[in-house]
């Protein structure tokens, strides 16, 4: 349900950074002892954190990457890694040694990776709730600029800031230590967003009267497990993957009861809020060397038999592509007995590689968009 962070599509020609150093008077906390210019430590496949988080998006604003900043060092980092340092006249072993950091980082090692960004000079977490300094206005007024707010410029960390900064991360796929405190990398990730690195973030996702698909089914399905306050559940009849009034109706009733804006609309929030407990997914992975349409096609024509869903359409389905690699998301479920059931209906189907994988915040995963896609 979050956007991928997709860079440029050409190679810059220009492939040696200068930053101005920061001033780090005034900012209240103790600066990052290291900058990552200045350590000797080699960046290599399978590395994760936020050092690898600032080389991707470095990469990415020279053009050399346009996958997930993701702190995780993949296949396509050590690519990107390899293709800058083959046109910087560098070893190519696709590692960010000493001689590779020079030349992404610049010759002077005083200097700091996107140093117009005071928050990158605080320590991590970069900022949190119960903070008030002019440095929290800055970030309120910029994700106002993203649309994640309206929130008040107060200079105060309160409830809605954290609220919008947690929207954030999970619209980006970051992987927060504490969801809602401005963490390193995802001050870095704002930083690109607001200087035109990365896309702003996509509108939030929500289902309404009229909306047909797996979404809806999955929607009608959690509804009818769910109990109200009453005993019974708030979707008595069988999903049918259609939004019409008796879902409406369920998902007003659900809102009541649960103290959200009784629409009737399933908006983010709401969603949120329903599937919170639904942390065993059944995802389908992509098999290599196919056609994204082809796999596609493949886990729907499976999952619009088994649910009864003949009109599915594959730009329907969820696709994710994280670190587990390219795959299509196939259901959420509360225990995973229910997930390996679905499991095994789906592989008596021919989806023989479907599995179960735990989330600790379904809503943290990053999913590509259709228009994403058809780059793939």
């Amino acid at each position: 349900m979050s956007l991928m962070l997709w860079g440029g599509t050409g190679r810059s020609q220009v492939v040696r950074a200068s930053v101005p150093g920061l001033d780090g008077s005034d900012l209240g906390r103790e600066a990052i002892a290291q900058p990552l210019a200045q350590t000797t430590e080699i960046l290599q496949f399978a590395d994760t954190g936020d050092d690898v988080a600032e080389v991707q998006l470095l990469l990415t604003e020279f053009g050399y990457f346009t996958e997930p900043v993701s702190g995780f060092f993949g296949r396509e980092t050590r690519t990107a890694v390899a293709d800058f340092q083959e046109d910087a006249g560098l070893p190519v072993n696709g590692r960010v040694d000493r001689e590779t950091r020079r030349a992404l980082f610049g010759e002077s090692v005083s200097e700091r990776l996107f140093s117009s960004n005071r928050w990158l000079s605080y320590g991590d977490p970069v900022l949190m709730r119960g903070d008030e300094t002019a440095i929290v206005a800055e970030l309120q007024a910029a994700l106002n600029e993203i649309g994640l707010g309206p929130i008040p410029e107060d200079s105060v960390y309160g409830n809605q800031t954290a609220a919008a900064v947690r929207d954030f991360q999970r619209r980006y796929g970051i992987d927060a230590p504490v969801l809602g405190e401005l963490d390193r990398r995802t001050a870095l990730i704002l930083s690109g967003v607001l200087e035109g690195r990365i896309p702003p973030p996509e509108a939030r996702i929500e289902l309404s009267r009229g909306d047909m698909g797996f979404e809806v089914h999955e929607l009608q399905r959690v509804l009818s497990q769910t109990r109200r306050p009453q005993g019974d559940t708030y979707f008595a009849d069988s999903p049918t993957g259609f939004y019409g009034s008796i879902t409406e109706g369920a998902v007003r009733a659900y809102q009541r009861d649960n103290n959200l804006a009784a629409t009737g609309i399933a908006t983010e929030r709401t969603l949120e809020r329903l599937f919170a407990g639904h942390r065993y997914v059944v995802v389908v992975p992509f098999r290599p060397n196919r056609s994204r349409l082809g796999e596609m096609n493949r886990v729907r024509s499976a999952i619009a038999r088994l649910d009864d869903l003949p009109g599915l359409r594959p730009q329907a389905l969820r696709f994710y592509d994280d670190r587990r690699g390219p795959y299509i998301d196939a259901g959420w479920y509360r225990q995973r007995d229910e997930a390996e059931a679905r499991v095994a209906a789906l592989r008596d189907r021919g989806l023989m590689n479907a599995r179960v994988e735990h989330f600790n915040d379904l809503f943290a995963r990053m999913r590509l968009s259709q228009a994403d896609l058809g780059t793939r």
